[in-house]
């Protein structure tokens, strides 16, 4: 009996040596269930003492290791078999793990994460950088950290509580959240062009249904995207094609606006044919012509004008119908006057053989104003008013100075006695109308 109390007592002494032994070679770290399955390119590991250590298939990683990439390279971990990650290039992680308590601290860079089966109550899983936490149940997505101040948490399946700061949020399948150290948390919808390629490898043959129905939402809305740019392209070749007095990128005139233009060209050069009479086809009717600008609210107004010939030293032209047409809240307003448009204004008016006026309407905020910003208007032989104040002459031409400068993009001029004038700025009628067609055409 005493003799087997020895053996017996020999082997949990020798058992305790070689666990002793073991632990030694890992340097004290506890068992683990972690580790980098494998990698691309050039991937670096250190251990918690920060000493490196080779990259390795099925490479063991214990709490306080840390992972980074380089360009072009790419680690994928795996953390407790149901908990699989892939670190992109230019990355680093550090993984922490107590018990059931795991951390992943992204330093910089981005992580794809699919926790294929939900945690247990007990268990927690959070991807952090500085303030910034988002805690990982039974999801999949992928965090990205520009800065140490800032963290992204996009996602594909699931929900997640994400928080920055003392701020908290929700963020579910087909959202972001961009969250900042200053405790801001902004959500918005999925973007086909948010999801990376390194992402897009991982989740291409997915047969979770959560993940397909997202990924197929990102692809339509993908297809809608490309749509959409042919069609900018086409609205931003029809007005490059025309005098258009803006930048055709910003224009977002609706295919109704386009059509309603187009249509108020043609019916005003109809009119003028109902007063030319036979006239229309001589050489008496010399054109109509048209323009569009934008105030700066990306919906453009419109400068129309007709012209007949007259016989002076040289045959030229002579306005006639001048209008100028915009859009208001409601609807499409026309003013019909002589017209000059300069950059930031417009200056409406007429000038007789004795006497005139003028109305400048000064953009603002993008916008034309119903009332002028400003009046004049004379009289021979002496008298001139500005604002409904009688000024001097002095005062009466630096107004005009001001408000019908010679920078002006476009004009219709017509001399007092109305026997020539002049149209500046201004494309061919037929031209403008076709241009607002294929606009309307590529708006739709």
């Amino acid at each position: 009996m005493k003799k087997t109390y020895l053996s017996q007592r020999f082997l949990i002494i020798l058992i305790a040596l070689l666990s002793a032994l073991v632990l030694g070679s890992c340097g004290g770290a506890k068992a683990t269930s972690m580790h980098l399955n494998r990698t691309e390119g050039t991937v670096s590991v250190r251990d918690g003492a920060g000493k490196d250590v080779a990259p390795a298939e099925n490479l063991n990683l214990y709490s306080g290791y840390g992972v980074g990439t380089e360009s072009d390279s790419y680690a994928w971990i795996d953390l407790d078999q149901v908990k699989l990650t892939k670190l992109d290039q230019d990355s680093q992680a550090e993984i922490v793990k107590e018990d059931k308590y795991l951390e992943i601290q992204m330093k910089t860079g981005s992580l794809f994460f699919q926790v294929t089966e939900p945690l247990a109550e007990d268990e927690t899983m959070e991807i952090r950088s500085s303030s910034m936490m988002a805690g990982i149940r039974g999801t999949c997505g992928w965090t990205e950290v520009p800065d140490p101040d800032h963290m992204n948490l996009y996602l594909l399946e699931g929900s997640v509580e994400c928080r920055a700061g003392e701020q908290t949020s929700v963020v579910n399948a087909g959202e972001m959240a961009a969250m900042s150290a200053d405790g801001e948390i902004i959500v918005r919808k999925l973007q086909a062009d948010d999801v990376p390629a390194f992402v897009s490898e991982e989740v291409a043959d997915t047969d979770n249904a959560e993940i397909a129905d997202t990924l197929e939402l990102l692809r339509q809305q993908e297809e809608e995207l490309a749509l959409q740019a042919q069609r900018d392209a086409a609205r931003r070749a029809a007005l490059e094609g025309i005098l258009y007095y803006g930048d055709p990128e910003t224009c977002i005139m609706t295919a109704q606006q386009a059509t309603e233009l187009a249509n108020a060209i043609g019916e005003r050069m109809a009119a003028e044919q109902k007063r030319l009479g036979d006239l229309w086809l001589s050489d008496l009717y010399s054109g109509s012509y048209a323009a569009l600008f934008d105030p700066g609210c990306g919906v453009p107004a419109l400068l129309f004008t007709s012209a007949t010939q007259y016989d002076g030293d040289d045959v030229g032209e002579l306005p006639s119908m001048p209008c100028f047409l915009y859009y208001t809240e409601d609807g499409l307003s026309v003013k019909e006057t002589w017209f000059h448009l300069h950059m930031n204004h417009l200056t409406l008016g007429e000038s007789g053989g004795t006497d005139g006026f003028w109305e400048a309407y000064a953009f603002t905020d993008g916008q034309i104003p119903d009332e002028p910003s400003t009046t004049s208007s004379w009289e021979l032989p002496s008298t001139y008013v500005i604002d409904g104040a009688q000024v001097s002459g002095d005062e009466y031409s630096q107004w005009i100075r001001e408000w019908l400068r010679d920078d002006s993009l476009a004009y219709v001029f017509i001399e007092p006695d109305g026997s020539s004038g002049e149209i500046v700025g201004l494309a061919p009628a037929e031209d403008v109308i076709a241009a607002l067609n294929s606009y309307a055409a590529a708006a739709e």
